[in-house]
């Protein structure tokens, strides 16, 4: 399997009170937007988990995905929804953790880097995550990237900052959405999309990549 693409959101949750389902309307109209877009390019190999995807849907997905791709593969993962900084709980040292917060639960950053790390060096994994406190929600250890796949994440927010919404949706979203409008984006690179992103939304637009991304992953077409 070449690549393969998961398009998340959650339109409501039961998690808390303080989430509220009025703030995301309009998720599951951006992700169906996106996943229109980007469906031909992967045909049967992309999941969309909607209207309120579940953390064990989520992480059922990525371990099918580990197993399957290609040694050179790509997984595109996008998540449109809440998100939020909370207290650490799980293996690592962290005194705070990011979360995505999914239909009944948490999905915790620890828990999605127990996943991603099942992927080969040679894999690239391009992460688009649309929620408050994304900057870090996919992470990896700076001690151990050599192991990890090649990772570009882009996300709406800073760690314990707010993501803004644009009409319905979030900002990042339907920037992300306008671009890719039509199949404009055939012979974009990585890097040209990116640039575009952070030029449209100069402050809501913020990118992580691990040490070991290869040049030719940001010079490669995107979805090719």
């Amino acid at each position: 399997m070449k690549r393969y693409a998961i398009i998340s959101c959650v339109l409501t949750n039961t998690v808390s009170s303080i989430y509220k389902n009025s703030a995301t309307v309009g998720v599951e109209l951006v992700a169906k937007k996106l996943y229109n877009e980007i469906k031909p390019k992967f045909g049967n190999n992309v999941s969309f988990i909607k209207p309120n995807a579940t953390k064990e849907h989520i992480l059922s997905e990525i371990r099918m995905v580990s197993n399957k791709l290609d040694s050179n593969g790509m997984l595109f993962f996008y998540f449109h929804g809440h998100g939020d900084t909370i207290d650490g709980r799980l293996y690592n040292d962290e005194k705070k953790d990011q979360v995505l917060v999914c239909t009944r639960n948490y999905l915790v950053d620890d828990t999605l880097d127990l996943y991603i790390r099942k992927f080969k060096p040679t894999q690239r994994i391009l992460s688009i995550v649309d929620s408050c406190s994304s900057e870090t929600v996919v992470e990896w250890s700076q001690y151990k990237w050599k192991s990890y796949p090649q990772i570009i994440h882009i996300s709406s927010s800073r760690d314990g900052d707010v993501a803004y919404a644009y009409t319905n949706g979030g900002i990042l979203s339907n920037k992300l959405a306008h671009l890719l409008y039509g199949g404009q984006y055939n012979n974009w690179t990585y890097e040209i999309m990116i640039t575009r992103l952070k030029t449209l939304i100069p402050n809501r637009c913020y990118i992580n990549k691990t040490p070991n991304v290869k040049n030719n992953f940001l010079k490669d077409k995107i979805f090719n």
